[in-house]
């Protein structure tokens, strides 16, 4: 796993104070494309700082949340303490973590996945999703779309924040082996910083076969949160798969 501690703990200011980010909208959009019910089992992969398992406790769900990061998972401890919303937070790899059977739906949102440079690695944190459903239970992933990322690709752009930092963002991609690779410099105060990230992106129809490989079942494709259609207008891949129900045969005599 090559996502730099620094790299999410850093650019916190950067990465997630956007304004078009708005994690109560997202959960809302997801209890509806999922038909949740209430008091459902929730299990937030790679949680970051936690905004989306904050806003599932505060709807009423039972939530477990986890990341890579200790440092994140200690600051979301202090959040649910302040906002009294009881959330279960672990320091966990994504390709490690398993509790069979223990959830009714598993959220993978913000472009969280596929932090290896091993096409396996992949599957098999998708294998550690499957397991962990209770059968019936869904998976939703939010990603970033290979189509999406080809169409937009900028190899370079900066920002000027509201802390007075000027961010640079360098991309390359390598369209052979299928992998972004990110440079973000920060320059503040005459301090200058640099943080790097690897990840793989995946087409549609290739995250959809990982899926199928893995066991899942009913396999839903949209543009977003909001169930829209996945085309060139849509703002992300959302891809929800199903663990199918267990059939017990019953034998008459």
């Amino acid at each position: 796993m090559n996502a730099s501690d620094l790299f999410w703990v850093d650019l916190v200011p950067y990465i997630y104070q956007q304004p078009h980010l708005n994690a109560k909208q997202d959960i809302d959009q997801i209890t509806n494309l999922l038909s949740l019910a209430p008091q459902s089992r929730i299990l937030d992969v790679a949680c970051g700082i936690g905004r989306h398992a904050l806003e599932c406790a505060q709807k009423g769900f039972f939530v477990t949340a986890y990341d890579i990061n200790s440092s994140l998972i200690d600051e979301n401890q202090r959040k649910s303490r302040d906002r009294n919303l009881d959330i279960e937070w672990l320091q966990a790899n994504m390709t490690e973590f398993c509790r069979p059977e223990s959830y009714d739906a598993i959220i993978n949102l913000f472009f969280s996945f596929g932090y290896s440079e091993h096409p396996e690695t992949d599957q098999q944190v998708l294998k550690k999703c499957y397991q962990s459903l209770r059968p019936g239970g869904k998976l939703v992933m939010q990603l970033m779309g290979r189509e999406l990322i080809e169409k937009w690709f900028q190899p370079k752009y900066w920002s000027l924040e509201q802390d007075g930092a000027f961010v640079l963002v360098e991309k390359q991609l390598n369209y052979e082996k299928a992998l972004l690779h990110e440079t973000v410099y920060v320059l503040k105060d005459n301090d200058k910083k640099k943080y790097q990230m690897t990840t793989r992106i995946h087409y549609a129809s290739q995250i959809s076969e990982l899926l199928q490989n893995t066991g899942f079942k009913q396999l839903q494709i949209f543009g977003g949160l909001s169930g829209t259609s996945y085309n060139e207008n849509a703002s992300s891949l959302v891809i929800v798969g199903q663990k199918p129900l267990k059939i017990n045969a019953m034998i008459r005599c």
